[in-house]
């Protein structure tokens, strides 16, 4: 009887076969990425809602974020979470309660940590990236009541509430809610839909200052200094 021979594999089935292997992981790991980008989004947007729908309630109790004087409630955006949590026991309630993971406080230069905003000025993060590019960016403009030039600033007429969504060098994936005291209602809105900022070569007359923009929106600008 002729005796059997047990063939193996050759060298160009092993590598046809780890190249195979190669793709599946890669394919893998690419929709395991989309798939934590797209849980990070709906986190994000999520807390978005509360951090939204706490606004909405503060209101309620008073008609102005920040000093009466302060026409960009520049108090409100160095520490959002003071007015949503900290002002709430005034009124016998907090707004809001984000667990403390959500939070971030400078310390010194370059340095951060998560802390208790009842304790010190806090800032609230998203679900995306490193501090600062996951701080949540508030753009407020308070106006006199009736417009008065040279008023005080006594209710808050405009809102832009943005996550940069972890790529803070582009907006075409930005995450951003629009409020007015006109509608006193929130809206998701795109950053498209905003004018680009001024030509810096135009005329000063050139750009409506009340007009909000993409430059509204840059980090150095919004966020505080340590």
């Amino acid at each position: 009887m002729p005796s059997s021979r047990r063939r193996g594999f050759t060298l160009i089935e092993l590598m046809i076969v780890i190249v195979v292997i190669a793709v599946l992981a890669s394919m893998i790991l690419a929709t395991l990425s989309i798939l934590k980008r797209l849980s990070r989004v709906a986190q994000t947007k999520a807390a978005m809602a509360d951090i939204s729908l706490a606004l909405s309630t503060y209101f309620d109790a008073w008609p102005v974020l920040g000093d009466a004087g302060d026409a960009t409630a520049s108090d409100f955006t160095k520490d959002p979470w003071s007015y949503l949590f900290k002002r709430g026991y005034s009124v016998n309630k907090q707004f809001i309660d984000l667990g403390v993971t959500r939070l971030v406080t400078m310390t010194g230069v370059g340095t951060c940590k998560a802390t208790d905003a009842r304790q010190t000025a806090t800032h609230i993060i998203d679900f995306f990236g490193n501090y600062p590019s996951n701080v949540f960016e508030f753009k407020i403009a308070n106006g006199p009541v009736g417009g008065a030039a040279g008023g005080a600033a006594k209710y808050t007429r405009d809102i832009m509430f943005r996550s940069s969504a972890g790529t803070p060098n582009q907006t075409n994936d930005d995450i951003i809610l629009h409020w007015t005291s006109d509608t006193s209602k929130w809206n998701p809105v795109k950053a498209s839909d905003f004018p680009l900022p001024p030509d810096p070569g135009a005329p000063s007359t050139a750009q409506d200052p009340n007009v909000t923009t993409l430059d509204d929106f840059n980090v150095a600008t919004v966020l505080p200094g340590p």
